[in-house]
């Protein structure tokens, strides 16, 4: 889609949901808008076999689009073992990993597809050991286990896992992010992150805190955001900090769907976030040992937020906990023969284990 040389206009259409509509650049009384269209898709890595290849198939697909609007300008991936996307000539790709684990095997991996002829990268974190934009990596064999406080090239983790003692121990994880920053051809700046963020916890280490109201969740060592994002909060402030336009797009894993972004940072560049009202649930794919019967869609961990945005338009998974894809969707396929369910609940990757649902926005920007 380019942005750039259209406005578009939302028309609803019944039991369409909404199309879009372009018209010149500049309406009557001389104002516009400018729009960025993206994506946000997290496999999770139980997306293997036939499935894996649908969902390979799924994004290249819609990095070909020869639409009207053309492809999107940005799409983020995340947790997508042993990728082998095939980029068209236009698209490029930037990416880290974190694993404070040891264990390379279990390496969060995430990455950042962009249309080279609307956007020139200009800054990214990290960098490899050439300075240099990290690729969009593969967890099959990540370069090497991140040491916090080491300069660790491709590395990017949301947090220190010893900043807060947890009484039990347990780890938060290990959890990816990267960042580009980038111009158009008008010279107009814009940054876009992608996150893993960790599991929001209280002092005891329980989970689901943003549910209690006040929520209660631990911050992190910084106070700008929650337990275990210090390092995700500095880097986009040093990044992106001096930039009006900036898009997040990534995985929370807070399951109150009235806990925005701007809330969970309250200070910094993610506190001016602004998101679509309507919450959208999109985690995940699982199975209910019981029954044997998926449970899709039961959280809202997903995000696409924006920065110096008039509006955010997001569509994907449901609009209700616990449900199946209504229209509009983004991957609306009924059926999935790689999958053993009678359908693929529109899951990219045929309903693997853990999968999320994908999400899309066209965020307007103006002038």
């Amino acid at each position: 889609m380019k942005k750039l040389s259209y406005v578009i206009a939302l028309i609803s259409v019944p039991s369409l949901g909404f199309i879009f509509a372009c018209s010149s650049d500049q309406e009557s009384d001389g104002s516009g808008s400018r729009y960025v269209e993206v994506y946000d898709y997290k496999p999770h890595y139980a997306c293997s076999g036939a499935g894996r290849e649908n969902a390979v198939d799924w994004v290249e697909q819609v990095l070909r689009r020869s639409d009207a609007d053309g492809p999107p300008d940005f799409f983020a991936i995340s947790q997508l073992e042993n990728q082998s996307i095939d980029l068209p000539e236009n698209f490029q790709a930037l990416g880290a990993f974190c694993d404070h684990s040891g264990s390379e095997a279990y390496a969060d991996v995430i990455g950042l597809l962009y249309d080279v002829d609307t956007w020139t990268l200009t800054g990214s974190f990290p960098i490899d050991e050439s300075g240099n934009a990290c690729p969009l990596t593969d967890d099959s064999s990540p370069p090497a286990t991140c040491v916090w406080g080491e300069s660790t090239p491709c590395c990017a983790c949301a947090g220190d896992p010893q900043s807060t003692p947890i009484p039990d121990g347990h780890s938060i994880g290990s959890r990816a992010f990267a960042i580009g920053r980038f111009q158009d051809q008008a010279a107009n700046e814009l940054c876009v992150v992608t996150a893993n963020l960790p599991h929001p916890v209280t002092a005891e280490d329980q989970r689901s805190c943003d549910l209690n109201l006040p929520i209660d969740c631990l911050s992190n060592i910084d106070n700008t955001g929650p337990f275990g994002t210090e390092n995700f909060t500095r880097q986009l402030s040093a990044l992106c900090g001096d930039v009006a336009q900036v898009i997040f797009l990534g995985d929370t894993n807070a399951i109150n769907p009235y806990w925005d972004l701007a809330q969970m940072f309250p200070v910094g560049v993610m506190s001016e976030m602004i998101e679509q009202d309507d919450p959208l649930y999109t985690c995940c794919f699982d199975e209910d040992p019981v029954v044997r019967f998926p449970l899709v869609n039961q959280y809202p961990t997903d995000r696409i937020g924006a920065r110096g945005a008039r509006s955010v338009v997001t569509t994907g998974g449901a609009a209700i906990p616990g449900v199946s894809m209504s229209a509009p969707t983004v991957y609306d396929l009924d059926s999935c023969y790689a999958s053993s369910y009678e359908q693929s609940y529109g899951f990219p990757c045929c309903g693997s284990s853990e999968e999320h649902a994908p999400l899309r926005s066209v965020i307007d920007f103006g002038y």
